[in-house]
């Protein structure tokens, strides 16, 4: 089965938002989110690049009931191999886009402290889609404008013990 590389897979990101630019502006001013669309969006066009990719979503790889938003290469024998990425997105009220960071350093210290011994090692992401040029970008995050209308933040971490 064929990995993903993390260099590979934000490639893959930067070309779905590219694509898929028009229908994010509209999906990210509907009421209770948007995040879950982002999930299945990004898994669908990774699996119409490869198919025999392996790409979980909501898979238990932390501790308790908590769930990583996609798991890259997950079935890798060698941990450092997975990809586990947590995705945030801004909302359109000024209370969500306040929020914006928090939410995302949330994810940070989620996959930070919270990772089952199994996935120790492995590459992490959190990665923030907005898309207005004055976001507030936490810090310790690379942010970039993929079109006029969208905007991806990422931090890349790894846990090794």
């Amino acid at each position: 089965m064929p990995t993903i590389l993390v260099d590979q897979f934000k490639n893959v990101v930067r070309a779905w938002a590219v694509e898929e630019t028009k229908r994010i502006a509209r999906m990210q001013i509907l009421r209770g989110g948007w995040e879950v669309w982002v999930q299945c969006e990004l898994a669908a066009f990774l699996l119409a690049q490869e198919s025999t990719l392996e790409v979980q979503r909501e898979s238990y790889v932390y501790g308790g009931k908590k769930r990583a938003d996609l798991l890259l290469n997950g079935n890798h024998p060698t941990a450092s191999q997975r990809i586990i990425v947590e995705i945030k997105v801004m909302r359109a009220s000024e209370y969500e886009r306040a929020q914006f960071v928090e939410d995302i350093l949330d994810d940070v210290a989620k996959l930070r402290d919270g990772l089952k011994a199994v996935h120790k090692g492995a590459q992490l992401i959190v990665l923030g889609l907005y898309f207005d040029a004055n976001a507030p970008i936490p810090p310790g995050f690379t942010a970039e404008e993929v079109t006029h209308d969208v905007g991806l933040c990422w931090r890349e971490m790894a846990v090794i013990d």
